[in-house]
């Protein structure tokens, strides 16, 4: 713990190297944190983006089904 070695530093149990060290290992870590959440960000957008996959795509038309007759009126008159 950062704290807790600095207050050995302040009350002369640790050298000056220990504190270094300590609060070196402190940022690494934070700096890695701050990494992973940025990568599982990511990953959130990219599956995300997976599962909107062609949704912005423009609607095929449909109205029209073969011969020109719509798809509705076909299955209203029974064909």
């Amino acid at each position: 713990n950062l704290d807790l070695t600095t207050q050995g530093y302040e009350s002369q149990q640790f050298d000056f190297l220990r504190v270094l060290t300590a609060r070196r290992t402190y940022f690494e870590t934070n700096i890695n944190y701050v990494n992973s959440l940025i990568n599982l960000r990511q990953s959130e957008v990219r599956v995300n983006g997976m599962v909107l996959s062609g949704g912005l795509n423009s609607v095929q038309d449909i109205s029209q089904g073969v011969g020109g007759t719509s798809n509705r009126g076909q299955a209203l008159s029974g064909q």
